[in-house]
């Protein structure tokens, strides 16, 4: 008979954070990388919050299980992916246009979104485990 540990309450909190910091800093420095401009990390700790939110609900329902984590990650990755696309696409091809608000509002108003489907996997999860 196997043994498993536990995860501590204290470990998804710093994931959920470190989740924040690992999506931002790294379109930020690949941003930089593919257009020659200066990186920036600092100024962004707002964004990072944003991007860590879903993940730090899943940490205070004590998610311990790697699948409502998982479903949070990949539209939060394809947004940001999309978001840095956008941004070098434009930095390569300057239009004029400007930036893209559909998108800002988009990545504004996903943590919401993403926290739903997130808690809706953690709950559909728990009810399949209890068997109700």
């Amino acid at each position: 008979m196997t043994t498993r540990k536990r995860i501590s309450g204290w470990w998804l909190f710093l994931a959920a954070v470190i989740i924040g910091v690992l999506v931002v800093g790294g379109t930020n420095l690949v941003f930089s990388l593919l257009t020659g401009r200066p990186f920036s990390f600092a100024s962004d700790v707002d964004l990072m919050v944003l991007v860590a939110f879903p993940f730090l609900i899943l940490a205070l329902l004590g998610a311990r299980q790697w699948l409502p984590w998982v479903v949070g990650l990949v539209p939060t990755v394809a947004l940001w992916g999309w978001y840095l696309y956008a941004g070098v696409s434009y930095q390569r091809n300057s239009d004029g246009s400007g930036a893209n608000i559909g998108l800002g509002l988009i990545l504004l108003a996903s943590p919401l979104v993403i926290s739903a489907i997130c808690v809706g996997a953690f709950v559909s999860q728990k009810r399949a485990a209890s068997g109700t």
